[in-house]
């Protein structure tokens, strides 16, 4: 008989064990817990790569630590640090890790980038249009990493549909560029 009880207690013991992790794990995504510390800081839009998105010299909002506890989404507008850019640059996530995508040539000496099936397009309803160099370029990491966005890399690009200083130009970037997540 207390053998049997031994038995249960242990069994509840690890159910309360495996459902406080459980807890843990789901609160992870939720910032105001301490290790999930954020810090919002004011930047000034530099340039007009994001217009009408973010108009130049307009006040945002960064908030850095952001995606240290929250995954970095298609459509999130972030704050990156390149390589080529002394100052961090604004522009808004178009792949993510598993996107599938590829280039395709339009007809007018420009190629489409296309993304899990559809045209990739710009905030205001415009595909983005590549010029040969640029497209030669996602076309060689298309067949590096098989149409496939790899684990930890991201695509990121202004609202300009004819580009700008982004992943056209720079290639994919790793999430330890990602300084902050961007809010008006």
């Amino acid at each position: 008989m207390a053998l049997r009880r031994l038995k249960i207690v242990v069994i509840l013991m690890a159910l309360a064990n495996l459902l406080a992790l459980g807890f843990l794990l789901h609160l992870k995504n939720d910032s105001r817990l301490p290790f999930c510390k954020t810090e919002k800081q004011i930047k000034y839009i530099r340039g007009h790569s994001m217009e009408p998105v973010f108009a130049p010299e307009q006040e945002i909002s960064a908030i850095y630590g952001y995606y240290a506890c929250h995954k970095v989404e298609r459509g999130d507008i972030v704050l990156a640090q390149v390589s080529n850019n002394e100052n961090p640059i604004v522009k808004s996530v178009k792949m993510i890790p598993g996107d599938k995508f590829h280039v395709e040539k339009n007809g007018e000496e420009r190629w489409n980038i296309i993304v899990n099936g559809e045209i990739l397009k710009n905030s205001e309803g415009s595909a983005y249009r590549l010029d040969e160099k640029k497209a030669l370029l996602l076309e060689s990491y298309e067949k590096q990493y098989g149409g496939l966005v790899p684990e930890g890399k991201y695509y990121i690009m202004g609202n300009n549909p004819a580009g700008s200083a982004d992943s056209t130009r720079f290639g994919f970037i790793s999430h330890s560029q990602i300084l902050a997540k961007v809010e008006p």
